[in-house]
This record gives C-alpha cells, sequence and structure tokens, in this order.
C-alpha cells in the first residue's frame, strides 16, 4: 500500500511479475473494475487459453483448485487498485467475494496466493476482510514515495544492467 503516484502498479508490472518463473507461477493481473470473482475467472481462462466453460460457472476456489492442477504451478492472482474494490460494490458483493477468497485461502489443496494493491487511504478497509480473513494484515509493504537521488537512480540502474547509456542531462531532469 502506498499514496497515489508511489508506483504501486510499476512495482508489480516492471518489478514482480517478470521476476516470477514461468516454470513455477502463473501470476494473473486483476482490477476489480467488474465482478471481481469474475474478473480472476476470466483472466486466468484467457491467460492459460483454457475453453472449459464448465470450469468457469465453478465457485471461486473449486475453478482455482482445478486450474491449479492442471498446470501444476502456484497461481498468484495481483489485485491492483484494490481501492476500486470498496468503491464500485456495494456491502453485499463485498461481503460474497471476501467469503469466496476466504474459501480459496482455506481450500486443502490450493496453491494459489494473492497480492493487494491498494492506495493507503483505503488501507483501513481491508479490516471489512479480517473476520474471514485474519490474516489479512500479516503481510504488509508500505511504499513511500522516492527521493529524487532515488527517482534517478530507479533510472539509471537498470539501464546500466542493459547497458543503455543514459546522458547526463536526462538523469538530471526534474
Amino acid at each position: 500500500h502506498g499514496e497515489s503516484g508511489t508506483g504501486k502498479t510499476s512495482l508489480i508490472r516492471a518489478g514482480l511479475m517478470p521476476r516470477l518463473s514461468p516454470d513455477v507461477f502463473v501470476p494473473v493481473y486483476v482490477r476489480v473494475l467488474s465482478d471481481p470473482l469474475r474478473e480472476i475467472t476470466r483472466e486466468l481462462l484467457r491467460q492459460l487459453n483454457l475453453q472449459d466453460a464448465n470450469l468457469a460457472d465453478l465457485p471461486l476456489a473449486e475453478f482455482l483448485t482445478a486450474v491449479t492442477e492442471r498446470v501444476s504451478k502456484t497461481v498468484i492472482i495481483v489485485f491492483d487498485q484494490f481501492e476500486e474494490f470498496f468503491l464500485r460494490f456495494d456491502e453485499d458483493v463485498r461481503r460474497r467475494a471476501i467469503a469466496e477468497l476466504a474459501a480459496c485461502l482455506t481450500a486443502a489443496r490450493l496453491d494459489v496466493k494473492f497480492l493487494i494493491a491498494i492506495r493507503s487511504d483505503y488501507f483501513a478497509q481491508l479490516a471489512e476482510f479480517e473476520d474471514a480473513l485474519p490474516q489479512i494484515f500479516t503481510h504488509q509493504i508500505h511504499l513511500e514515495r522516492l527521493t529524487e537521488a532515488q527517482a534517478v537512480e530507479a533510472v539509471i540502474k537498470p539501464a546500466e544492467r542493459l547497458g543503455i547509456q543514459v546522458d547526463e542531462p536526462m538523469a538530471q531532469i526534474k
């Protein structure tokens, strides 16, 4: 979690997801703009090129169990900009989604991890999950804004690792 503009999405899309070995993990990037549970199903079916209509109609835990057994990999579901969950959905939809996510985390053979990226001003609203998912606040990272020096380093160091020369004037842009 972090303030808007601290780089949560960039960290996930450019930092985390490319580093997940495709031999071990299936990362699924999800934004909760419509039905949060259907978005997971739809994106995973698309990403794995599965055309099984029977799978799509299963409850989330059953769906994910079937998929993880087929692929024999850990599925990492990344919810980005999760504040949308609280802005777009009423309490009934949120309660149903929370119950289904909790069922996933308590399923015996389910090899799935969830990552939630959320603006700090909505972070406390994750307390809605606490009864069903008491570990919701166990692992958290707070992203701070980069200093100017850190921002320059964030551009220059990766470029250097790739053998790309960054012009000095470019590095000094504010």
